[in-house]
């Protein structure tokens, strides 16, 4: 990879907190096809993903 080439990942799934319905987060596919969450403040323990 040359050095003005940069990983880009695309939200594919918005976090939702099943108590108050709100966007906890999203998350995010690799080019690579690997999926990592980004939480706004903190993982929540109880969440349902919803696709985008």
């Amino acid at each position: 990879m040359s050095e003005n080439e940069e990983d880009e990942a695309r939200a594919t799934d918005r976090i939702v907190e099943v108590e108050s319905g709100e966007t906890v987060g999203f998350v995010y596919e690799w080019q690579d096809g690997t999926k990592q969450p980004l939480w706004f403040d903190g993982e929540k323990p109880n969440f349902v993903l919803i696709d985008l």
